[in-house]
């Protein structure tokens, strides 16, 4: 655990102010859920992820998606991959979205960018050099909010058989809220 040499007071309500730094560092903002727990003597805050939540579920659907449409396909939470399955995808679980991906998921509205599209939302994560000529970004949205996506990467143009198939897992995964 990384020390920040900074020290903040509980005030008579019980609350604390998580400072500024420490929030843009975890891409905190407000009204973000925030899970609270304890580890031997430390009290822990964790932005709360509930893509992270589904564990097997998840991970078997991104499987099976991947297998059904021979693609990398990506499972991610607002900020980061939870779960990716086919070519390359160990390279890219757990890093930081692209911010043009994260807008997109915002827009909830899927979004198909391929060889006829500009921009630079084909480079799916932030770190890395991992960009792909088709990607196909569909939310999940569970109860009004935006709970993460689904990401599909291919090096050959998605069909509209595989864009509904996708489509229709974004829809499965939101449902599981």
């Amino acid at each position: 655990m990384k020390e920040t040499g900074m020290v903040r007071r509980i005030d008579e309500l019980g609350r604390v102010v998580i400072p500024k730094e420490i929030r843009k560092t975890l891409r905190l903002k407000e009204s973000d859920p925030i899970e609270i727990f304890t580890d031997r003597d430390m009290l822990c805050f964790k932005k709360y992820s509930p893509i992270n939540a589904l564990n097997e579920f998840g991970d078997g659907l991104c499987s099976a998606l991947s297998d059904a449409i021979g693609c990398m396909v990506a499972i991610v939470d607002g900020d980061k991959v939870i779960y990716a399955h086919g070519s390359g995808s160990n390279r890219i679980v757990g890093l930081s979205l692209n911010e043009n991906v994260v807008n997109v998921l915002k827009e909830r509205q899927a979004v198909l960018f391929d060889r006829e599209t500009y921009g630079e939302v084909k480079k799916v994560v932030a770190d890395g050099e991992f960009a792909y000529p088709s990607v196909y970004i569909a939310p999940c949205v569970a109860g009004g909010d935006i709970v993460g996506g689904v990401v599909v990467c291919s090096d050959n143009d998605l069909t509209s058989e595989k864009t509904a198939l996708i489509d229709l897992s974004a829809d499965i995964l939101a449902r599981q809220f």
